[in-house]
C-alpha cells in the first residue's frame, strides 16, 4: 500500500486509485496532484478499473481523466454517456463530484449557462455572473448571453442589484440550467 501512495504522488501511478467508501452510499477515488473526486457507490464497479488523474484545465476547472490506449475519457463521460448532440453537464459546477445526482445531459449551450464567473474580466476582477463595470456611466452593468446574442438588462449603483437583475434574468432565460448569483435568497 505504501508504493501505491509513493508512485500516486510522482506522477505515475501503478494500479488502482485509493478510494474510501463513505456511509452516505458514496465512494471519495484520490486522483493526482491531490486531488480527489467523488461517485456513488452503485458506481465505483464501473470506474475502479480505470487509472484517473487530475485534469486542469486552463480556466482552472479540474476533472477526473483516465487514458485508454490513445485517448481519453474524463469520468462524467462515462458515467453519463449522452445521445449525441448532448454532454454531460455537473449541476453544481464541481467537475470532481460525479454522482448520479449531480450529472445531467445538456447541450453545449445549456452547459455554457451553467458556468460561474471568470474570476478576471476585460483586466477586472469581478464578484458576479452577468456583472460588468460600465465606465462611462460610472456603474454597474448587467446582462445576459441568450441565442448567441448578448442582452443588457440595465445598469446599477450597486454591484449586488446588478447581479440579482442578472438572476432573474438567467431564470427566465435559462431555466435548471441557470448558474445564479444569489441561488439561496432564489430558494428562500
Amino acid at each position: 500500500m505504501r508504493s501505491a501512495i509513493h508512485n500516486l504522488r510522482r506522477g505515475n501511478p501503478k494500479g488502482p486509485n485509493l478510494a474510501a467508501a463513505h456511509g452516505d452510499g458514496s465512494v471519495t477515488i484520490r486522483l493526482t496532484r491531490g486531488f480527489a473526486c467523488v461517485v456513488d457507490a452503485a458506481d465505483y464497479a464501473a470506474v475502479r478499473s480505470y487509472r484517473w488523474q487530475a485534469d486542469v484545465t486552463p480556466s482552472g476547472l479540474v476533472y477526473a481523466k483516465a487514458t485508454v490506449g490513445r485517448s481519453s475519457i474524463r469520468m462524467h463521460s462515462l458515467l453519463c454517456p449522452c445521445e449525441a448532440g448532448f454532454i454531460p453537464d455537473h449541476k453544481d459546477g464541481d467537475g470532481l463530484n460525479n454522482r448520479r445526482a449531480n450529472l445531467r445531459p445538456a447541450t453545449y449551450g445549456q452547459n455554457l449557462q451553467n458556468r460561474s464567473a471568470p474570476a478576471k474580466r476585460g483586466g477586472a476582477f469581478v464578484q458576479f455572473k452577468g456583472v460588468c463595470w460600465n465606465k462611462r456611466r460610472q456603474k454597474w452593468a448587467s446582462y445576459i448571453n441568450v441565442g448567441g446574442k448578448r442582452l443588457h438588462l440595465g445598469v446599477h449603483a450597486d454591484e449586488a442589484d446588478a447581479a440579482r437583475n442578472y438572476d432573474a434574468a438567467a431564470l427566465k432565460y435559462h431555466g435548471k440550467f441557470a448558474r445564479l448569483n444569489f441561488p439561496k435568497a432564489v430558494c428562500a
